[in-house]
């Protein structure tokens, strides 16, 4: 493994001599085998962080055996606690992903107040196998998988154990006779990772044992191939014209991009009006379906607070008004509502459910949400809030998000994502009501 290692950081130049490196920890045996080589074979001079999530039962644990374990080798160590919990209610994010990004903003804190601009972690090449497969799973497979650096406000995270695999490091654990703790959540198949670790990947090595050095040379090939398309895709954006507020062009420059750079191409022109926003699949092909659109004229909300505007041959991308939320509307059985107001983000295709509504309670309405809002689901009462979180739906997405009410206010569906079930009086004479609704187009509902 330090041969490995060592020819990895030496192609990639990760390490200069006497360099100090904050080297996040958590004492499962992938980072104790990072520390232990940085400590004992690199060059650099570590110092330990351990993030604390508050999230698993062992991690009182693990900062008491990792406290004893800097105490003994003379390492500076760090505990900084995490309120995960808090920052998933504020971004609307999902526990890993909430955990991940308040990882890399409290690491990059540490490396400021210690003046420290290099930081490392312990992924390894088992890891970004799985994070290639994860992105095929989901469609998304252009672009690298877990970068060798990535670029923090302070400075630098460097993943020195690309270069192995995770028998490379329980053996090198084993040989240097390191002791390390085990997280009990990687053997949980809740989450997809682990499925994948535990399922899939003993598989593929059976076919090719050399897996992860697979994944890593594809990785850096996707990473250098995408730096390219990206240089060709920043020389496209002098087709298009900026202002403060709005970015103009012809549907005859659009037709000039290469199709090969669109996906990439609309991104920077969407970042340009509301930088830092996950920008995915969704959001392109709509701006492409808006963009090539036969119709003299339409309308796209990409969502985010930006809209696509096209009439005949010319195209305006600007920013939504704010306040300008869908407005409550009467849902007239055969016409479209809503169309260009409701959108539900990350949601493609179009989504359908047959009602039975109270013929006293008609007609349907389709409105944003409310404080309090419920829905009466089969499987019992659920507040909204809730079936956003549960769903991960971002805060700032859910004020334009389509909910379907009688006249009474009762909620009777959330696209996507919840329907309600009938009334339960026998006596109510009932509506069968077939909707469909398609984000950014709008809501249709036929009667039977």
């Amino acid at each position: 493994m330090r041969q490995a290692i060592e020819a990895f950081a030496s192609e990639h130049k990760l390490f200069k001599p006497h360099d100090h490196v904050i080297a996040a920890v958590s004492g499962g045996a992938d980072s104790m085998a990072m520390l232990w080589y940085l400590y004992r074979y690199s060059p650099l001079q570590p110092e330990v962080l351990y993030l604390h999530h508050h999230l698993r039962r062992e991690a009182d644990e693990e900062v008491r055996f990792l406290s004893r374990f800097c105490h003994e080798h003379e390492l500076a160590f760090h505990v900084k606690h995490l309120d995960v919990a808090a920052w998933m209610r504020q971004s609307g994010a999902g526990t890993q992903a909430a955990a991940r990004e308040l990882r890399y903003q409290e690491l990059d804190r540490l490396m400021q107040e210690r003046q420290i601009p290099l930081a490392a972690t312990a992924h390894h090449g088992d890891d970004q196998a799985e994070t290639l497969l994860m992105r095929f799973l989901r469609g998304t497979p252009r672009g690298e998988g877990i970068p060798v650096r990535r670029s923090l406000a302070f400075g630098t995270v460097i993943r020195p154990l690309l270069a192995v695999s995770k028998e490379d490091i329980l053996q090198f654990l084993q040989h240097e006779k390191i002791r390390w703790c085990e997280d009990s959540s990687n053997q949980s198949d809740v989450y997809e990772r682990n499925r994948i670790r535990m399922s899939v990947m003993p598989v593929l090595r059976e076919e090719n044992p050399q897996l992860h050095r697979a994944a890593q040379s594809m990785s850096e090939q996707a990473a250098l191939d995408d730096s390219y398309l990206m240089q060709e895709a920043q020389k496209q954006l002098e087709r298009f014209q900026f202002s403060p507020d709005s970015v103009c062009f012809s549907t005859k420059d659009w037709q000039a991009v290469p199709a090969a750079l669109q996906s990439r191409v609309i991104p920077l022109l969407l970042n340009y009006l509301n930088p830092g926003m996950p920008w995915g699949k969704h959001h392109i092909a709509v701006f492409q379906r808006t963009a090539s659109g036969q119709d003299a004229s339409e309308t796209g909300t990409i969502g985010s607070g930006i809209q696509l505007e096209r009439s005949y041959s010319h195209v305006t991308l600007r920013r939504a008004q704010e306040a300008a939320l869908p407005p409550r509307q009467i849902i007239e059985p055969g016409a479209v509502c809503g169309a260009g107001g409701f959108e539900t983000h990350g949601q493609q295709g179009k989504a359908d459910a047959t009602l039975y509504a109270d013929l006293a309670a008609l007609p349907l309405i389709v409105r944003t949400r409310k404080d309090g809002d419920r829905i009466h689901t089969a499987s019992g009462t659920k507040k909204l809030k809730k079936l956003f979180i549960d769903a991960k739906i971002p805060r700032k997405e859910r004020d334009r998000w389509p909910i379907v009410a009688d006249s009474h206010g009762t909620i009777l569906w959330v696209p996507f994502l919840a329907a309600a079930v009938p009334p339960n009086d026998p006596a109510a004479p009932l509506q069968e009501i077939n909707l469909t609704f398609v984000s950014g187009q709008g809501l249709t509902a036929i009667y039977n």
